[in-house]
């Protein structure tokens, strides 16, 4: 959302619209280079579902150190689908 349509940025015009702001996450932009979406903050469109709980487990060994990891499951179900936004870019 960081592109120019008629010289304004999007992300001003969605703020516009939307009457509200838009929150950017820079942790999507590296898988979804092409693609945005957009989430309503309005609450009770989306349920946390918790997998499995925290668990450690292990990965190696040297002489002198322990390599161990974390794991932890976690999505969200989308309960109204008209919640979500999807922008694609053009090609």
């Amino acid at each position: 959302m960081s592109a120019h349509v008629q010289g304004y940025p999007v992300k001003m015009q969605a703020e516009s619209i939307l009457g509200g702001p838009v929150l950017l996450s820079p942790y999507l932009s590296a898988d979804f280079e092409n693609e945005t979406f957009m989430l309503t903050k309005r609450g009770g469109d989306f349920e946390l579902i918790l997998g499995q709980d925290l668990a450690i487990g292990y990965e190696s060994h040297s002489q002198t150190k322990v390599k161990l990891y974390f794991t932890e499951s976690f999505t969200f179900r989308v309960l109204e689908p008209a919640a979500v936004m999807n922008f694609t870019a053009a090609k």
